[in-house]
């Protein structure tokens, strides 16, 4: 380009399609809520999290229209994370379907072993050391951001640890 101004206006309009593309985050979808919140607080602003099934059921035919949209709409996600405990039916056939549409999405578990947790805390440390892992190797180069925020949620679980022990302990008890 020999106009300054022609390659000037080039530039310009190259900007916004670099900026949106450094904007994007990648698209992560769980099965409910359960795993929503975990999986967002450990992403942080690296990921966009979905959850693909309602919580709660109403009916069932409108349970299957909202799956539906939501299928359609997190087609093109990166990574599904499903928990190895869940024998949901429902969750299954959309985790397929979302699957079978989208050859370069990658389905992980999250392994949830309840006998090596100690109680309902050790679950939730477990569920965020799985979701970290996961994270990581599907997202290596945001190792550095999700050791952070997985270093966060241990320190506010532990606080919630602490914070019920201590509201147990102060309960007092009936004779």
């Amino acid at each position: 380009m020999d106009d300054p101004k022609l390659a000037c206006f080039a530039l310009l309009l190259s900007i916004p399609a670099v900026a949106d593309a450094a904007e994007r985050r990648a698209l992560i979808v769980v099965a409910d809520s359960r795993d929503l919140e975990v999986t967002q607080r450990i992403g942080g602003n690296v990921v966009e999290v979905e959850a693909i099934l309602p919580t709660p059921i109403e009916d069932a035919a409108e349970d299957y229209r909202y799956c539906n949209a939501q299928a359609m709409r997190l087609r093109h996600f990166g990574l599904y994370l499903f928990r190895t405990d869940s024998s949901c039916p429902r969750e299954g056939f959309w985790r397929e379907r979302l699957a079978a549409s989208n050859g370069r999405g990658r389905v992980r578990q999250i392994w949830n072993r309840r006998q090596a947790a100690t109680g309902p805390h050790g679950l939730i440390v477990q569920q965020a050391a799985q979701v970290h892992l996961a994270l990581v190797s599907e997202l290596n180069e945001h190792k550095a951001c999700f050791d952070a925020n997985l270093m966060s949620e241990l320190r506010r679980i532990n606080a919630l640890r602490t914070h019920s022990a201590a509201l147990a302990f102060s309960q007092p008890t009936n004779p």
